[in-house]
């Protein structure tokens, strides 16, 4: 576990974050989604 912590926390950081704006998507206009999604892939 140790070892997947040290790769696997990096990635879990950004990918626990990415969750959290998602349920908040549908909440608010599509119009904010599609720029979150626009931001996610220029991140990565």
């Amino acid at each position: 576990m140790r070892s997947a912590n040290s790769t696997g926390g990096i990635e879990l950081v950004p990918e626990h974050l990415d969750p959290e704006p998602i349920p908040v998507d549908p909440r608010q206009p599509i119009g904010v989604g599609a720029d979150v999604q626009d931001v996610e892939p220029a991140q990565d």
